[in-house]
């Protein structure tokens, strides 16, 4: 069990520099599309915590159980 929380608390840092590393990458392309503007850089940064809540949302409630503990 604490094997377990030591794998899983060093990865979770690990899987968000990853991520956020994506929304790099991904604000990059779209500046030649929306401008480099702040308001655009919110817009790319808004858009990528949207869909990771909305697939935070969607894993929870694929488990009926997980559903009904929340």
């Amino acid at each position: 069990m604490y094997s377990q929380l030591i794998v899983a608390l060093s990865l979770a840092p690990i899987s968000g520099a990853a991520a956020l590393s994506h929304e790099l990458l991904w604000t990059r392309p779209l500046v030649d599309l929306l401008g480099g503007t702040g308001e655009a850089s919110a817009r790319v940064l808004g858009c990528f915590f949207l869909g990771l809540g909305l697939g935070g949302l969607m894993a929870c409630c694929s488990n009926n159980w997980a559903c009904l503990a929340a």
